[in-house]
């Protein structure tokens, strides 16, 4: 999206396109009380709201300008936003929706997004809230007030924020981590691991944080474990459509067909999750009853996995 710059001749079509909305008088912004000058396009006003350039939001509001933070799919006409902070947040923009996803999180809109050039327009409002701003309206200058590290104003439940699980492009995401991220990704949405290194049982790159152990295969992550989970996720997971559920071995599991993704729930001293892909020894435990059927979508499975225990052997 970077290289794409704004026209005349296609900015003045999409207004006959979409009369609703004007460039005259076009509103301002104001961050912690500085005016912020617009490089990827001009703001406008739409149906009486105000619509500006995402990227020059974002980076208004400390979002680094870069692919690992503000990620566009051209596929899906759609933008994920890692900000630096809150942690473990993924906020995602689809142009002509009317809602806004905040970790899986969906929030309604005034105006939906607008792709105007190759550009994205979006309200200040949607994004400066999910960041945990305080956004005011000066009427008579016709520009828009944000102030930012106003955590206790408009913010998203933390237990939702720090409890976040959702399916995206037949892929589970978890506190905005997917498996095959690459370690900069995890990074730039965990921050800088405690321990990093190579594990001496599995042989492959690993990284500790607080909460969390990543591992990695070609800086790819293949195993997600969240040291403790409450039991909010838990029921998150178990709304997840499509989500088979077995137990043994002391442990639950949700398997998730499409990708054949396998999440692991221990109970101890504190209750863990690892995400990662099934193999061979969890389709035959199951085919041989060490592992049982809970639900209705698990005992569906049961056929299928004779075939994929084949593939293993």
């Amino acid at each position: 999206m970077k290289n794409l710059i704004a026209t005349p001749v296609l900015i003045a079509v999409f207004i006959l396109l979409f009369p609703g909305f004007a460039f005259a008088d076009s509103p301002k912004l104001k961050v912690n009380n500085e005016s912020i000058q617009f490089q990827y396009g001009q703001p406008f006003i739409e149906n009486g709201s105000s619509l500006f350039p995402l990227r020059d939001l974002l980076i208004s509001l400390d979002i680094p300008d870069d692919d690992n933070h503000i990620i566009w799919n051209d596929q899906q006409k759609m933008v994920s936003i890692i900000p630096l902070t809150p942690k473990n947040q993924m906020i995602e923009v689809s142009i002509n929706a009317n809602t806004i996803s905040i970790n899986g999180i969906h929030k309604n809109l005034e105006v939906s997004g607008r792709l105007v050039d190759g550009r994205v327009y979006l309200p200040a409002r949607a994004i400066a809230e999910a960041l945990n701003a305080k956004v005011d309206y000066d009427d008579q200058t016709n520009t828009v007030l944000i102030v930012t590290n106003a955590p206790e104003i408009n913010k998203v439940e933390t237990e939702k924020e720090n409890s976040s699980i959702h399916i995206q492009d037949q892929r589970i995401v978890i506190n905005a981590l997917r498996l095959g991220m690459s370690s900069t990704e995890v990074k730039s949405i965990l921050g800088t691991p405690t321990k990093s290194g190579i594990d001496p049982g599995m042989n492959e790159p690993f990284e500790e944080y607080p909460n969390y152990s990543i591992y990695y295969y070609e800086d790819k992550v293949t195993f997600i474990t969240i040291k403790s989970i409450d039991d909010q996720l838990i029921n998150s997971i178990e709304e997840l459509k499509g989500i088979a559920k077995y137990k043994g071995f002391e442990t639950t599991y949700y398997y998730f067909d499409p990708s054949r993704q396998l999440m692991m729930a221990r109970k101890g001293n504190s209750n863990s999750l690892t995400l990662g892909h099934a193999d061979g020894n969890f389709y035959y435990y199951v085919d041989n009853g060490e592992i049982s059927s809970v639900n209705n979508e698990a005992k569906a499975l049961h056929d299928l996995f004779k075939r994929y225990q084949k593939q293993f052997k």
